[in-house]
């Protein structure tokens, strides 16, 4: 079997019927081959798959090492990646520009009134406001209120058991030591 047939005998394993088509090109590599393959996949326009064979020595058969769908040079790929500190700084800078063109046109227009949004700092935060809720009443009538957890707990929180799990299993296997050996016991 040729390597293009090798190639295409793996993308059909590896990929739903109709996801590839011809045969685009291949590239000598050391120790394999390189063989691309046309993208048929609806969103992936000049976009290619690629199977990598590779081979031992010269004789021996190829065998598939990876199938890659790669982008073209006009295909549509996402922007480069930003880091998070690099695009809030560049936020910071836009929404620090704003408020200095909003600024100079207020002094330019005696006569605006003040808008509140445009003092405001989200990197200060503004003391936690209590709101007020009103008491829930009961679904039904015949739902009761919880009890008060206060009054019914001690002052030093939940008491442990008072036999713990691992005395309870040493108990019991020295009881049943002593069911195995009654004479021992006895000593």
């Amino acid at each position: 079997m040729t390597d293009i047939g090798i190639a295409q005998q793996a993308l059909q394993e590896a990929l739903e019927p109709g996801s590839f088509g011809e045969h685009l090109s291949s590239e000598e590599i050391p120790k394999g081959v390189e063989l691309r393959f046309s993208c048929l996949l609806p969103g992936y326009t000049d976009w290619h798959w690629q199977v990598t064979l590779s081979k031992l020595t010269t004789r021996s058969q190829p065998t598939v090492s990876e199938i890659n769908l790669l982008a073209g040079d006009d295909s549509l790929v996402s922007p480069p990646w930003v880091p998070w500190a690099e695009r809030l700084a560049e936020y910071r800078k836009a929404r620090k520009e704003q408020r200095e063109s909003m600024t100079k046109n207020e002094a330019e227009d005696s006569n605006a009134e003040s808008d509140p949004w445009l003092d405001f700092d989200e990197n200060q935060m503004d003391e936690p406001v209590d709101i007020d809720v009103p008491d829930l009443e009961p679904a039904s009538p015949n739902v009761e209120k919880a009890k008060d957890s206060k009054a019914n707990a001690n002052k030093r929180g939940v008491k442990p058991p008072a036999k713990t799990t691992r005395t309870n299993r040493v108990k019991k296997a020295d009881n049943q030591n002593q069911d195995d050996n009654p004479d021992s016991s006895a000593e």
